[in-house]
């Protein structure tokens, strides 16, 4: 019985895990000035923040970038 709940316990663990959302923070330091870039992953999308300039809304199609400050995107990149 202990088997088999311990069994239970880990599958719902990994299930967990398994549908997880990502957010990583990477701080840099360049020049004296500290930039920090957070990338957000959900499913096959992913959304890069570059300090507060400019965005990146990654997919399996493409991606498309976002200039904060001329409030305007780059375009859309087509994946070859």
């Amino acid at each position: 019985m202990k088997t088999y709940l311990r069994a239970l316990g880990a599958l719902l663990c990994t299930t967990a895990i398994a549908c997880a959302d990502w957010v990583l923070v990477q701080k840099t330091n360049t020049d004296g000035q500290e930039k920090e870039m957070t990338t957000k992953i959900k499913g096959d999308l992913a959304r890069v923040d570059i300090g507060s300039e400019m965005s990146a809304i990654l997919s399996a199609e493409g991606m498309t970038v976002l200039m904060h400050a001329q409030k305007s995107s780059c375009g859309w990149m087509r994946a070859l």
